[in-house]
């Protein structure tokens, strides 16, 4: 609650003073829309009104939005430059990665590069997206690892430790919809990282969303989870795919885009495999002739099959074609590389109540190593029939001598960070 009210403080004192593009960047740099009037600026009903007690800040914002992701990248690459470790090395390194298919598109595997870290140089915070930042932490956190973590430069291996420091609370808080985070164990990291990140940078660099960032922890202990409006943040890319080339707007530009999301988001509706959570195929189809006849030899001939370029696996990922993923198997968990989606049912497609078993065609990929970060795998070998509801995670992915570099996905490495 103090937190709050200072801030609005701040807000009502600067704001008069400041121009329209200057109130803009303090109000996003805070976190924090002024209100003239708001109820909180009268200081009797503070004693009251308590908002503090019925709210939780947004993670990703905190993190991703000109947050202290962004902000630490800015001041890491800042400080690791005059040794030699420019953009240039970095986004050689990321280059080689490659994601799911699923997201691959906002991966931020161009941000290393001149045109865009440019405006990245001085320290300034990290110019990527919350989904490209997401992305590249763990790629980064490799990078980090094994290139600056045992560097021969004290400074290098401290900044590489408290870098780490930083996504190891990430890993956390993005995997507390999938793992059981006690909010003691976060708090323990939070603080770690904040007090060692105070030390090496000092105040005069901290943005507000440091402070947030304490406060994840109060919000998981009192709510017992952890929200986050990404999912509402991912809609705006649907409005302004009509709003954008639309160049009338002298007659009711409003309306227009208004019915044009609308009309899309029918049609969605209409699609019930956008909205399950349970395993199944998107857009299936009936596969080619040579397929067919692969199928039937390996599953039988009285069968019918259909085909996807993608698939749901569980409630949060989806997979694609020629994703590598973890799954699992009576040996433990394995590796491979899918090279088709199946559905195999005794009924047509068109079927009403038809249930189908769903499958990978994937090439195993022994595992030859494992660090805490990743695994490496030698070549693909025999193709093997994977029950889709066995993988466990989509991975990011690259090529590595006679075989592949693997990486351990944040939920796994949270839960290792849990049981310490």
């Amino acid at each position: 609650h103090e937190s709050s009210c200072a801030i609005i403080d701040r807000l009502r004192a600067q704001i008069s003073l400041m121009g329209r593009g200057k109130c803009h960047e303090l109000q996003t740099r805070l976190g924090w829309h002024h209100v003239e009037g708001g109820l909180l600026q009268q200081e009797p009903l503070r004693r009251t009104l308590k908002p503090y007690t019925h709210v939780s800040y947004d993670f990703m914002h905190t993190l991703f939005v000109n947050g202290c992701f962004n902000l630490h990248c800015g001041l890491f690459f800042h400080a690791i430059k005059p040794f030699g470790i420019t953009n240039q090395v970095i986004d050689e390194y990321v280059s080689q990665w490659k994601w799911p298919g699923s997201f691959d598109k906002t991966t931020g595997r161009d941000a290393f590069t001149d045109a865009r870290f440019k405006s990245c140089k001085g320290g300034k915070p990290l110019s990527v997206s919350a989904s490209e930042g997401l992305s590249l932490t763990p790629v980064l956190a490799l990078f980090v690892t094994t290139k600056l973590l045992g560097h021969e430069n004290a400074a290098i291996r401290a900044q590489a430790r408290l870098f780490l420091m930083l996504v190891n609370v990430i890993e956390l808080i993005v995997s507390t919809t999938r793992v059981v985070v006690p909010a003691d164990v976060l708090d323990r990291h939070v603080k770690a990282y904040s007090e060692e990140h105070l030390q090496q940078f000092g105040e005069e660099d901290m943005i507000p969303k440091m402070h947030y960032l304490i406060h994840v922890s109060i919000f998981l202990r009192r709510w017992g989870r952890l929200l986050n409006c990404w999912v509402h943040e991912r809609k705006h890319k649907i409005i302004k795919r009509f709003g954008n080339p639309m160049t009338n707007v002298h007659v009711d530009y409003s309306a227009s885009v208004l019915r044009e999301v609308t009309n899309y988001h029918v049609t969605v509706m209409r699609n019930e495999v956008r909205f399950t959570t349970e395993a199944v195929l998107i857009d299936e189809m009936q596969p080619p002739k040579a397929l067919l006849r692969d199928l039937r030899r390996l599953l039988g001939g009285d069968l019918h099959y259909t085909v996807a370029h993608s698939g749901r696996f569980n409630r949060w990922e989806t997979v694609t074609l020629r994703d590598i993923v973890l799954y699992r198997s009576p040996a433990g968990t394995k590796v491979a590389k899918v090279e088709r989606l199946v559905a195999v049912s005794e009924d047509a497609p068109e079927v009403a109540g038809r249930v189908a078993a769903l499958y990978c065609l994937a090439s195993e990929l022994p595992i030859t190593g494992c660090s805490d970060r990743c695994i490496t795998t030698g070549g693909a070998e025999a193709t093997r029939l994977i029950d889709m509801d066995d993988i466990l995670h989509t991975t990011i992915w690259s090529h590595a001598e006679a075989g592949y570099a693997v990486m351990i996905p944040m939920s796994a490495r949270a839960a290792a960070l849990v049981q310490g």
